[in-house]
């Protein structure tokens, strides 16, 4: 059965495999202090210039046409594409 994250502002409920995690709409997500795009136009970006690694690692959700993220997802695989880019060209 699904769990309900009722910390985060505009989470749905989502389960899977027996954990819970939240999706965030973009706004919502770039809300957020500390979040790693801070508005809607750099999440978009981010997304668009990464939209495969982030839909492989379960980090995009399209609902009634609307990108919603995970955010722990999100963030990790955010992480991991920071990591590539800042080694890029190193030996």
């Amino acid at each position: 059965m699904a769990q309900r994250n009722t910390t985060a502002h505009h989470s749905i409920p989502v389960g899977h495999s027996g954990t819970a995690g939240s999706l965030a709409p973009l706004e919502a997500y770039a809300a957020r202090p500390g979040a790693l795009f801070p508005s809607v136009p750099s999440l978009r970006w981010a997304i668009r210039e990464n939209r495969e690694r982030f839909a492989k690692a379960g980090a995009l959700v399209i609902l009634r046409g609307r990108i919603f993220l995970d955010v722990e997802r999100f963030e990790r695989e955010a992480v991991e594409i920071g990591r590539s880019v800042a080694t890029r060209g190193i030996d």
